[in-house]
C-alpha cells in the first residue's frame, strides 16, 4: 500500500537495544537492587497489616509525610525472637534486604527485624547516657553502700495506688511483720514524674527515719519506664546517704536507676525480699536452735533412761539367779531324798534277806552279819551327812544372795532420784528457753505497727506523705492521709482545736 517503506522503519537505537525476557530483566534488576543496597533500615508508618495462615506477615509501610508505600515481607522463620506485635498506625523501624518478587514484578523488603521507632530512639538515648555515667564511675561497686541485714524501718518510694506498693506490703508482712514501712508516695510515670521521684528520695534522705529506701515500680514498656532513665535522677540516687534498693519493672527490664542503685532487685517483690531475708534467716536460726536444744535434752533423757535400764538389769539378773538357785536347790534336795530313800530301802531289804539267809544257814556267819549291819549303818549316816552338807551350802548361797537385795534396792532408789532430778532440770531449762523465745517474740510484736493500729490508733500523713505527730503539722482545709489497721482514708481538716 505504501510506497515509501522508510517511513515505517525502526530507529537504529531501538534495534540496538538489548532484548530481555521478563524473567531475565527482573532477575537482573533484582541483582542490581540487592547488590547496591544490601541491608537497609527503613522507618515508616504501618498502613496495612496482613498476618497469613502460614505465619508470615505482609505489611504495607507508608511514609509518614508523603504518599509512598513499600511492601514488607516478614517471614515466620525470621520472627522466632520477635516480641513486638505491630498494629496499623504504629511508627516502626525495620531492617532487611530489598527484593523483587518475580511473579508480580513487585519491589518488597524482606524484613529481618522490627521495632517501634520511638523506643528505638529512646534506646539509643539510653545507651548513650549509660556509657556516659559508667565512664564517670557512677556504676562502680566500690561506691555503693551495703544493704542493712536487719532493717527496722524501710522507706518505699513509689506510687501510692500502684500494684508495686501492694506487692511490697504483702511480702514484708508475710516474711518480716516486725519491719515498719514508711511510704513516700510519688507519680512514677509522666513528664513531671522524674522531678517528683527525686523530691521523694530527697525527703526520705533528709528525714533519715529509715534504714534503707526501696525505689519500686511495676512493669511497662521502655517509654513507660523512662522516668527512671533520667540523668538527674541517676545523680540524685548517687548522692543519697541511705542505701537505695531498686525494683523497677520485670526481671528483663533494666534502667539507669538500676545501675546507679546500691542494689538492684529484679522486681518490687524481690526488692521487698531483700530487706526481709535477714529477719527470716534469723527466725529460722532461732527455730533451729530450739530444735537442737530439744533434741539434746531428749538425747540426755534417753541416755539417762538407758543408764537406769542398764543398772537395773543386774538386779533382775540376780533375782533370776536367786530364783533359779532356789528352784534347783529344792529340786536337788527332793531328788536326793527320793533317791536315798529308795536306795536305802532297797539296801535294807537286801541286807535283811542276806542276814536271814546267813542266820538260817550257818551260826558262824552271825558275826559277819553284825559286822555288815554296822557298815551299813555307817554308810547311811555318811550319806545323810554329805547330803546335809550340800543342802547347807545351798542355803548359805541363798542367804548371801538375799543379802545383796538391799544394795540393789538402794541403787534403784538412787537412780530413780537422779532420773527425777534430770527431768526437773530439763523442764526448768526448757522453760527458760521458751520464756526467752516468748520474750523475743513479744519484742518483735511490740514493734509491729499493725498491732498499734489494731488497738485503735492510726497514722496521719500530710499531702506529701510526711508523718504528722503534732497538731502543728496540719492546717485547716488541708488534706491528710489516715492509715487504719485495715486500710487508708483521705480526710480534710475542718477545724483545729487549741494547741496544748
Amino acid at each position: 500500500m505504501f510506497e515509501d517503506d522508510d517511513l515505517f522503519s525502526l530507529p537504529d537505537s531501538f534495534r540496538e537495544a538489548p532484548l530481555f525476557s521478563v524473567a531475565d530483566l527482573l532477575g537482573q534488576l533484582n541483582a542490581v537492587v540487592t547488590g547496591k543496597f544490601g541491608l537497609v533500615r527503613v522507618i515508616g508508618e504501618i498502613h496495612a497489616f496482613k498476618p497469613a495462615a502460614s505465619g508470615h506477615w505482609y505489611i504495607d509501610l507508608k511514609d509518614e509525610h508523603r504518599d509512598a508505600v513499600l511492601q514488607l515481607c516478614f517471614f515466620r522463620q525470621k520472627r522466632f525472637a520477635q516480641t513486638y506485635i505491630p498494629k496499623v498506625g504504629d511508627l516502626v523501624q525495620v531492617s532487611g534486604n530489598l527484593n523483587i518478587y518475580m511473579p508480580r514484578g513487585q519491589l518488597s523488603l524482606n524484613v529481618s527485624s522490627m521495632e517501634p521507632a520511638g523506643d528505638g530512639a529512646l534506646y539509643a538515648k539510653f545507651m548513650a547516657l549509660k556509657a556516659k555515667l559508667e565512664s564517670e564511675g557512677l556504676f562502680d561497686t566500690a561506691r555503693k553502700k551495703p544493704v542493712p541485714l536487719y532493717p527496722r524501718r524501710v522507706g518505699v518510694v513509689t506510687s501510692g495506688a500502684g500494684a508495686a506498693l501492694r506487692d511490697v506490703v504483702k511480702t514484708v508482712s508475710l516474711h518480716a511483720p516486725n519491719v515498719e514501712l514508711i511510704v513516700y508516695p510519688t507519680p512514677v510515670q509522666g513528664p513531671e514524674a522524674e522531678g517528683q521521684v527525686i523530691r521523694a528520695l530527697q525527703t526520705a534522705d533528709a528525714r533519715n527515719e529509715t534504714d534503707c529506701i526501696l525505689l519500686v515500680r511495676g512493669g511497662g514498656s521502655l517509654s513507660d519506664l523512662w522516668t527512671f532513665n533520667g540523668e538527674t535522677l541517676a545523680r540524685a540516687i548517687a548522692r543519697m546517704h541511705l542505701p537505695v534498693i531498686s525494683g523497677i519493672g520485670h526481671e528483663t527490664d533494666m534502667t539507669i536507676a538500676d545501675y546507679v542503685a546500691d542494689y538492684r532487685a529484679a522486681t518490687p517483690t524481690a526488692a521487698a525480699l531483700c530487706v526481709t531475708t535477714g529477719w527470716e534467716t534469723a527466725g529460722v536460726k532461732v527455730a533451729g536452735f530450739i530444735r537442737r536444744l530439744n533434741a539434746a535434752q531428749e538425747a540426755k533423757i534417753r541416755l539417762a533412761e538407758q543408764m537406769l535400764k542398764g543398772r537395773a538389769n543386774p538386779r533382775r539378773a540376780l533375782e533370776m539367779i536367786l530364783d533359779n538357785l532356789a528352784r534347783r536347790t529344792d529340786e536337788a534336795c527332793h531328788a536326793l531324798k527320793s533317791t536315798a530313800k529308795v536306795f536305802f530301802a532297797d539296801n535294807d531289804r537286801q541286807v535283811k534277806e542276806l542276814t536271814r539267809r546267813l542266820v538260817s544257814s550257818k551260826p558262824s556267819v552271825r558275826a559277819s552279819s553284825e559286822r555288815l549291819m554296822y557298815l551299813v549303818s555307817r554308810f547311811e549316816k555318811a550319806s545323810f551327812m554329805g547330803l546335809q552338807q550340800r543342802v547347807n551350802s545351798l542355803n548359805l548361797l541363798r542367804a548371801r544372795l538375799n543379802g545383796i537385795r538391799p544394795d540393789i534396792d538402794q541403787a534403784q532408789t538412787r537412780l530413780t532420784t537422779a532420773h527425777r532430778r534430770l527431768r526437773l532440770a530439763y523442764s526448768r531449762q526448757t522453760g527458760m528457753c521458751l520464756d526467752h523465745l516468748q520474750a523475743l517474740t513479744n519484742r518483735l510484736k511490740s514493734v509491729d505497727v499493725r498491732r498499734v493500729l489494731e488497738r485503735g490508733f492510726c497514722l496521719v500523713r500530710d499531702e506529701n506523705g510526711r508523718l504528722c505527730s503534732h497538731i502543728c503539722d496540719v492546717s485547716v482545709c488541708k488534706r491528710v492521709q489516715i492509715a487504719f489497721s485495715d486500710g487508708n482514708a483521705l480526710a480534710r481538716i475542718e477545724q483545729i482545736g487549741e494547741k496544748k
